[in-house]
């Protein structure tokens, strides 16, 4: 239990030593141009080094719901060929999809 704790120890103190702060009196309004100065290193900084990532992640999200959507029109164009193709054939020869029937509710089951 002893390293669990300290463990978690040492990874708030990397947490908090990586956190940046200013002083800012709510009464007085003392600290209001650092805050604002931290505020905007702050803004630059997500600008610089996570918007260019998070725009990535959202670019590889597109590609591959694009992806899926071709995917998917060509299983239906596919679809749609079978089953004209299927037409020319039979009717008794054409396979039927059947629904499985659901379990009875009511019915008990002994353990």
């Amino acid at each position: 239990m002893g390293s669990l704790n300290r463990s978690l120890s040492l990874v708030l103190d990397e947490f908090y030593s990586t956190l940046r702060h200013v002083t800012l009196s709510a009464v007085t309004g003392v600290g209001m141009d650092s805050f604002f100065s931290a505020l905007d290193d702050a803004a630059e900084e997500f600008e610089r080094e996570y918007l260019p990532e998070l725009q990535r992640r959202m670019e590889r999200i597109s590609k591959r719901k694009l992806r899926n959507q071709q995917q998917n029109l060509e299983r239906v164009i596919s679809d749609i060929a079978r089953d004209s193709n299927s037409r020319d054939v039979n009717p008794s020869q054409a396979t039927t999809c059947r629904s499985i029937p659901e379990e009875d509710e009511t019915e008990t089951h002994n353990v």
